[in-house]
């Protein structure tokens, strides 16, 4: 492991991968882990996962290798059942609606635009440190605006439409939020102040 983990970080390239060559290199991205692996795929992706058993069980093997898993997919209701096989194999599965391209990446490696349907098998494949940790940044953000599965797969199942919010993870932006309520309640108590003689007038 160590060896092809240092030839990795010696050889930086990116590619455009075809075919096996995709298969393949969505399951190094497991093997070449070390401590955490990120995935991000679309509606289509839980159900093609499951279409290609070397992937599951690479899943399992980072599992059992206590290799921390981050999934975020789009939960739909014709998925639902796949995203519920997906939380037996993973403890870190959200929902997002705002994925647009499949990737996956470990600490080295980055897997982008993924396309593992049978017709069109192709990926863009990079190793390069830069690319790598904008990419982890990219997930990042969108981690921290996805929701639990689990409230997900509820709110289909129960039919309960979903609530939009946003989880402030920044210190700065959520200081702002603040000082901007804090001004709103301001302007709205001396309007009522303002306001407070004539209201009494109002029969």
């Amino acid at each position: 492991m160590l060896w092809k983990l240092l030839f990795h970080r010696a050889s930086k390239k990116t590619r455009i991968l075809h075919r096996a060559q995709v298969v393949n290199a969505v399951i190094d991205i497991f093997y070449d882990a070390e401590h955490r692996i990120d995935i991000c795929g679309n509606s289509k992706f839980p159900p093609l996962i499951f279409s290609f058993e070397p992937i599951k069980k690479a899943i399992l093997a980072a599992k059992n290798n206590g290799i921390r898993q981050r999934y975020i997919v789009e939960i739909t209701k014709e998925n639902i059942q796949y995203c519920k096989e997906l939380i037996k194999l993973v403890k870190d599965l959200r929902h997002s609606d705002q994925i647009e391209n499949n990737f996956g990446l470990n600490e080295i490696e980055y897997l982008g635009s993924v396309s593992l349907q049978q017709e069109r098998l192709q990926a863009t494949y990079c190793n390069i440190k830069e690319v790598v940790e904008q990419q982890h940044y990219i997930f990042d953000s969108l981690w921290n605006k996805s929701i639990y599965a689990d409230e997900k797969i509820r709110e289909i199942e129960e039919g309960i439409e979903s609530e939009f919010y946003e989880v402030i993870t920044d210190n700065e932006k959520a200081k702002d939020v603040y000082i901007d309520l804090a001004k709103s309640i301001k302007k709205l108590y001396y309007s009522l102040q303002i306001a407070k003689p004539y209201l009494g007038q109002i029969n």
